[in-house]
C-alpha cells in the first residue's frame, strides 16, 4: 500500500466523526452518489416460503458480553417485551472480569438464556461462537449494552420471509446514552458498502449464509468486525434491506469498541480492504448489484402464522386498518371508543403519514408498504387478528378502490 494511500485513509478517518456531523443526511446522499452503484433489482416471480420446523426457535439472539452486566437487564427485558416471542436468547461471556457481570450471569434463569463462557477472545469470537451453538433459521447479534423496540424482531422476519430475495434485514438507530440523535442509517447499496457502513450491528441475516462466509473475522486487529462481516455477505450475493423506524437503540459509551476503532480507523480499514480486493473493484459490485431479484413469498406467514409464536396483549385488543384516508374527524371519533385499557394496533396500508395523535394512541404501528407486497396485505392482516386475538376492527370511514376513483 503506498504511503500516499495511506495519509489519505487517515485523513478519511480523522475528518469523518466531523463531516458526518456537518453534512447529514444530504451528505449521505452525495455520498451514495459518489461511491454507490445503486441497485437494478428485477422482479421475480412469486414463490413460497421453506418451511421451517415448528420444534426450533426462528431466529436466534446472539449476546455477546465483556463486563456488560449493568445493561444486561435493559437488554432482556427489550427482548422480553418483543412482538415476536419465537427466538432463543445465547449469552456468550467473552471472559468478563467485572464481579458484577459475573454474579449478574450466575444468577440467570438458564431456563430462558443459554449462557457460553469463554477466554477473552473479542466480540467477533464471541458471535461465532453463539452462532455455532444456535438452533435458528435467523441469526441476530445484539450487543450486551444495546437494546430493541418490541416489533424489531417481527419486522425484520416480516421482511426476510415475504421476500426471500433479501437475506439481511435492519433499522434505523437510536443513538442513546452520551449522545442522543436518530441515526438513518441509509439503505443496501454495496458500492456505498466499500467505504461506509451503512448496516446496525443487530442486523437480522441467515444463519446459512454465516456458514458460506465462514462467520466473523476474529483477528485481534479487526476492529471493525461486523462491517467486514456485512462486506463478506454481499459478496456472495446477499442483499439487505432498511425498515426506516429506529427499532434498535445503540448505546455509545466512552472506551467503547466503536470509539477505539474510529481512533485506529485507517488501519482497520486497510485490513479489511485487503481481504476482500476484489470487493473494491466497481465492475464487480455494479455486477453484484444488478443480479439482486425481488422474490416475493405466496405464504410469507408460513412460519409466522402461530398463535403462541407471539406476545399476549390485554383481553380487549382493537385495530385500526388505514387504507386511504384524507379526512381524519371519524377516525378520532372512533378512537373515542377505545378505552384506554385496550391494546390498540394500527396497519397502515396505503396512507403517506398519519396524525400524531393516532401514533401517539397506538402501541404498535406497522406499515405495510415497506415491509410486504400489496398481495401479501390480506394475509397478513388475517393472521394478525387471529394471532393477537383482535376483538375489534375499526371500521374504515374512507376505503377507496381502483386508484382513488
Amino acid at each position: 500500500m503506498s504511503v500516499l494511500f495511506q495519509l489519505l485513509l487517515r485523513l478519511m478517518f480523522a475528518v469523518r466523526p466531523a463531516l458526518r456531523a456537518l453534512l447529514g443526511a444530504w451528505g449521505r446522499r452525495l455520498a451514495a452518489r459518489i461511491v454507490g452503484v445503486g441497485t437494478n433489482v428485477r422482479v421475480a416471480e412469486f414463490g413460497t416460503t421453506a418451511p421451517w420446523d415448528s420444534r426450533k426457535p426462528l431466529v436466534s439472539v446472539i449476546i455477546p458480553c465483556y463486563n456488560h452486566g449493568p445493561h444486561l437487564p435493559r437488554n432482556f427485558a427489550s427482548l422480553a417485551a418483543q412482538s415476536l416471542q419465537d427466538y432463543e436468547m445465547i449469552l456468550v461471556d467473552d471472559g468478563s472480569t467485572d464481579p458484577a457481570t459475573v454474579e449478574y450471569i450466575d444468577g440467570l434463569d438458564l431456563s430462558r438464556v443459554s449462557v457460553i463462557r469463554q477466554a477473552n477472545a473479542g466480540p467477533a469470537s464471541a458471535r461465532n461462537a453463539g452462532i455455532e451453538q444456535a438452533r435458528g433459521r435467523y441469526i441476530c447479534c445484539l450487543d450486551a449494552d444495546d437494546y430493541v423496540a418490541p416489533t424489531y424482531l417481527e419486522k425484520c422476519l416480516l421482511l426476510l420471509e415475504g421476500n426471500t430475495g433479501i437475506r439481511l434485514a435492519y433499522s434505523w438507530v437510536m443513538l442513546v446514552g452520551k449522545e442522543q440523535r436518530l441515526h438513518r442509517v441509509a439503505d443496501f447499496d454495496p458500492g456505498l458498502l466499500r467505504y461506509f457502513n451503512p448496516i446496525c450491528s443487530a442486523a437480522v441475516f441467515h444463519r446459512a449464509d454465516w456458514q458460506a462466509v465462514g462467520g466473523f473475522d476474529e483477528a485481534r486487529e479487526t476492529m471493525y468486525e461486523d462491517w467486514d462481516f456485512w462486506i463478506s455477505l454481499a459478496r456472495i450475493g446477499v442483499r439487505g434491506k432498511v425498515i426506516e423506524e429506529a427499532l434498535l437503540f445503540y448505546h455509545q459509551q466512552p472506551g467503547s469498541r466503536l470509539r477505539e476503532g474510529n481512533r485506529r480507523g485507517a488501519q482497520s480499514y486497510a485490513r479489511m480492504r485487503a481481504r476482500h480486493l476484489e470487493f473494491y473493484r466497481r465492475t464487480i459490485v455494479r455486477m453484484l448489484s444488478q443480479g439482486y431479484v425481488e422474490k416475493w413469498t405466496r405464504t410469507p406467514l408460513a412460519n409466522l402464522s402461530r398463535a403462541e409464536q407471539y406476545a399476549p396483549v390485554a383481553p380487549c385488543a382493537v385495530l385500526a386498518v388505514i387504507t386511504y384516508c384524507s379526512e381524519w374527524t371519524e377516525w378520532r371519533r372512533w378512537l373515542s371508543t377505545v378505552d384506554a385499557s385496550d391494546a390498540f394496533f394500527v396497519i397502515v396500508c396505503e396512507c403517506a403519514s398519519i396524525p400524531a395523535w393516532l401514533l401517539a394512541r397506538a402501541d404498535e404501528t406497522y406499515w405495510l408498504e415497506s415491509l410486504l407486497h400489496p398481495t401479501q396485505w390480506p394475509d397478513f392482516i388475517e393472521t394478525f387478528k387471529r394471532t393477537r386475538r383482535i376483538s375489534r376492527v375499526l371500521p374504515n370511514p374512507m376505503v377507496v378502490t381502483g386508484g382513488g376513483e
